[in-house]
């Protein structure tokens, strides 16, 4: 800021609990007089009391009481609070009588006088203030004030997500995302995989006097379980904490304590890893996957300034699916309507009936819209599909005709199904082949 004589820098919280700092900038002794005030002003917020103690440092000795230090300072001087231009926004402070002369010698620039327990009530997300002095007759000296400052926020303790850091600006995702592998009788993962990994990423962003002090936590993923075995969390460095699923298969969950291998505050501050793993064919318990979505619920209690609470940082959070491994066709152009009849045939070498879903791009939105369970592929067989795709998508779309990009997707190995697409018109009997990716 520009440095005008008996400028006023702010900061906060120097050293002092709840403290304000006003540091002076080639410092005049005109200000200082027995009389003279320095007047705080907010905005955002109010003041929650006026019972607040004020010392003046030397900056050749910022860290020493009043006249303690080398830099020559008048005895006796003392602040008081003016009560009657003292308001709910406004602080003031008046300047007691000096030693010789009446007023303080400030010969150094950077001096600072500390105001602490300055306890303020917030009524908006920021709060800022100015300080300037004003003579015992209350005209503002107006080349001491300050510029607007930023001297509290109000932000949430602890941000999370199910990413490897909540802090990033593009973090990495962390939802479980494992393909059912559907040659595999349902019951492992694609490519042989037995285990699944999610991450997620709480972090503290507050660490001032203000701050909370976690005493629990309860992590909490919710979804099907079968054939899930075990869930195992890792915090940071710490060891390995095994999440207790319930007999339902519908939850597992874990608490952390302020006693626990993994304390509360070490879980609030870390990335966590869990490893979910199946069981392996010789477990009583070898069934398929169930096909579905998770979430995650992470609820903090703990104890502040103005007593206990709780709060869930992770409230049904997406924590990703598990979804059938299938194929899936293009089909670039294809027409619908009353005079078109398309021809969708699927030939399968697989031993299990399987689900079809279609995806088809909406001309009035612009977007892919998915259809589930739209029809079943015989095993085995050679499967007709154009009559089941044409009515779920002229159904869903609205209208009795329509050209557009459809995606097929047959939930069977790659390699044991292939897709044959054309279309006929009904009125000539004319066939026409498409072009299947």
């Amino acid at each position: 800021m520009t440095n005008l004589y008996n400028t006023i820098t702010v900061a906060g919280k120097p050293t002092a609990a709840e403290a304000l700092q006003l540091t002076l900038a080639d410092a005049d002794n005109t200000a200082f007089v027995t009389g003279g005030k320095l007047v705080i002003e907010l905005t955002g917020a109010l003041f929650q009391n006026n019972s607040v103690t004020v010392t003046h440092y030397d900056s050749g000795a910022a860290t020493t009481a009043v006249n303690a230090d080398a830099d020559t300072h008048d005895s006796n001087v003392s602040f008081t609070v003016d009560t009657t231009n003292t308001n709910s926004s406004r602080l003031v402070l008046t300047m007691g009588a000096g030693g010789t002369g009446g007023d303080f010698d400030l010969t150094n620039s950077q001096d600072e006088i500390r105001i602490a327990g300055l306890n303020i009530i917030t009524q908006a997300d920021e709060v800022s203030l100015t300080a300037s002095f004003w003579s015992p007759t209350g005209s503002v000296l107006s080349s001491t004030t300050s510029d607007v400052t930023k001297i509290a926020s109000l932000s949430d303790q602890w941000k999370a997500g199910v990413v490897d850091d909540v802090t990033a600006t593009s973090p990495t995702s962390g939802k479980l995302d494992a393909l059912i592998d559907v040659s595999a009788a349902n019951k492992k993962f694609t490519g042989g995989a037995t285990t699944d990994v999610l991450t997620f990423d709480i972090e503290n962003q507050v660490t001032n006097s203000s701050a909370a002090t976690p005493t629990s936590v309860t992590a909490t993923l919710k979804g099907n379980f079968a054939n899930v075995k075990s869930i195992s969390a890792v915090t940071g460095t710490d060891a390995a904490v095994a999440w207790s699923i319930n007999t339902a298969k519908t939850e597992a969950t874990a608490t952390y304590t302020t006693s626990t291998g993994t304390t509360a505050a070490e879980f609030t501050s870390n990335k966590t890893v869990a490893t979910v793993t199946l069981n392996a064919s010789t477990d009583k318990e070898y069934t398929e996957i169930a096909v579905g979505s998770f979430t995650l619920d992470a609820e903090v209690s703990y104890t502040a300034t103005d007593g206990a609470s709780k709060v869930k940082v992770l409230d049904n959070a997406d924590a990703g699916k598990w979804a059938l491994n299938s194929k899936s066709f293009t089909l670039n152009y294809i027409p619908f309507g009353p005079n078109t009849a398309p021809i969708v045939q699927a030939t399968s070498t697989f031993s299990k009936d399987v689900e079809v879903d279609v995806s088809y791009l909406n001309p009035t939105t612009g977007k892919m819209v998915s259809l589930k369970n739209v029809a079943t592929v015989k095993a085995n067989s050679v499967t007709k599909l154009g009559a089941a795709v044409s009515e779920a998508v002229l159904k869903d779309f609205g209208g009795t005709s329509l050209l557009t990009k459809v995606v097929v997707s047959v939930y069977a190995p790659s390699g044991q199904i292939e897709l044959f697409a054309g279309f006929k018109d009904t009125q000539d009997k004319d066939r026409l082949g498409l072009s299947v990716n």
